[in-house]
């Protein structure tokens, strides 16, 4: 009788176990399939007007997001007259600098700009590994880094992409505030570092 029930009881422990796993799965596929803002870039095709200031440095300028096709993102930073700052190109797997002025061609600069520019025309890979921190007003997703991780925030009902960033849960260091969209893009986009006086304001003037 002992050994029926000892049957008995580790089957019910594996039923449960399974459903919970396929549970647990299937919760994991529906928020990629029912939280699309999170999954598509933030910005396609559009020009934006911005506001660049690094320590004592101001730039203005125009930053010209440009979808060459399905996987394939150019972003350009040029000002009023066409003068070119930089041109990146981005796929999911992969960061090209096309072209940097000389003054701007310092490792850290490159790296920080691909980041923080990357982080909105290249969404996260669909069923890669994340865990959804609990949260009363808002749908967040968490996302691993290779250093830190990244945090997307969706309004509750996953309608609209309201912010990205990157850091743990205790601190962030990087912030992109992400306006609502207008003519299918943000209209406006704030880039802030915590760590160093780097951001980015940036208002849509076309698409």
């Amino acid at each position: 009788m002992a050994t029926l029930r000892t049957i008995c009881l580790l089957w019910l422990s594996s039923t449960l176990l399974s459903g919970c796993y396929v549970a647990n799965k299937l919760n994991i596929m529906d928020a990629f399939t029912n939280c699309p803002p999170v999954f598509k870039p933030a910005i396609r095709t559009a020009t934006y007007s911005a506001q660049l200031d690094f320590y004592k440095k101001h730039i203005s300028g125009l930053f010209v997001f440009k979808s060459m096709n399905d996987t394939t993102e150019r972003v350009v930073f040029m000002n009023e007259t066409g003068f070119k700052f930089f041109d990146f190109e981005f796929t999911p797997h992969h960061f090209k600098v096309q072209y940097i002025i000389p003054s701007l061609n310092k490792k850290f600069i490159i790296n920080t700009l691909s980041r923080d520019l990357g982080l909105l025309v290249i969404p996260p890979i669909e069923n890669s590994a994340h865990e959804q921190p609990k949260n009363d007003v808002s749908t967040i997703f968490k996302f691993p880094l290779a250093k830190g991780d990244v945090f997307y925030t969706t309004d509750k009902r996953c309608e609209h992409l309201q912010k990205i960033e990157v850091g743990n849960d205790r601190k962030k260091d990087l912030m992109i505030e992400i306006s609502e969209k207008q003519n299918k893009n943000p209209q406006t986009i704030n880039i802030a570092h915590q760590n160093f006086k780097l951001t980015i304001f940036m208002k849509q003037i076309s698409n």
